[in-house]
């Protein structure tokens, strides 16, 4: 498969949802040492406050990240410099075109329709196989969240969350950031899957962080702080190099 080009599909949106006001974002900190960085597509800026507000969570959790998330729209070129700079990546899409009518090249609106066609990581000046990618993404730790609305698309909500997971699984990358769908009333999601931790039952979990600002706003600050601590108990920020971190998910898994 050749890899086509990472397209600047539209500027980021400017938005920035500001952290409460006694908290201070610190330069740096080092208890749970690990590259991470935080990428993510908007369309209407909501994805991006996500980003921000998750970005601050990681601090108080004592995670030493990239203090802004990167705008995939923004990066012209190549993505697998940007990826490869990092052990722990976070990816943020909103689900804005997951709608009856809509062509799957078009799920997001934003750079990362190319991830969900599998044209990854490559600008048309580089000749990527499908092998050169999976050693860009082997072994990564990566997590996925997304930002949709329920109400008005319960039957395809989040669902750029799963199809992202999918793909990233796909070539290699282990998977966290699985979530108990308690307090969500969507009747159908890509996000959605069986839970690993019961195989032979029927418990379903999302594969990643659902967001609602459309219908359940007061919940998205909850849900981030609550699924930032799940991804510190998991290990995905902690987990030393060369070893399987634990509660992965992965492709054969």
């Amino acid at each position: 498969m050749k890899l086509a080009a990472l397209s600047l599909v539209l500027p980021c949106a400017l938005a920035f949802l500001p952290p409460p006001a006694s908290f201070v974002r610190p330069a740096s900190q080092t208890a749970l040492p690990a590259r991470v960085s935080v990428f993510f597509g908007t369309v209407t800026g909501t994805t991006q406050e996500a980003a921000n507000m998750i970005i601050d969570e990681l601090f108080v959790q004592g995670v030493d990240c990239h203090p802004e998330a990167v705008c995939v729209d923004d990066i012209l070129g190549s993505l697998a410099p940007a990826f490869a700079a990092h052990d722990t990546i976070i990816c943020g899409a909103p689900s804005y075109h997951n709608m009856r009518g809509v062509a799957d090249a078009e799920q997001t609106g934003t750079s990362w329709d190319n991830v969900l066609n599998h044209d990854l990581l490559c600008n048309n000046e580089c000749n990527l196989d499908d092998d050169a990618v999976k050693r860009v993404l082997r072994g990564k730790r990566i997590a996925c969240f997304g930002s949709g609305d329920q109400v008005n698309y319960p039957e395809d909500f989040c669902n750029a969350v799963g199809e992202l997971h999918s793909v990233f699984s796909s070539l290699g990358a282990y998977m966290f950031g699985s979530m108990p769908l308690d307090g969500y009333s969507f009747s159908k999601s890509a996000a959605v899957k069986e839970s690993r931790a019961n195989r032979g039952g029927r418990n379903m979990e999302s594969c990643g962080l659902l967001l609602d600002n459309e219908s359940q706003p007061d919940l998205t600050y909850a849900r981030v702080k609550a699924w930032v601590k799940k991804l510190v108990r998991d290990g995905f920020f902690a987990a030393p190099d060369g070893e399987q971190p634990p509660g992965l998910a992965s492709a054969g898994a």
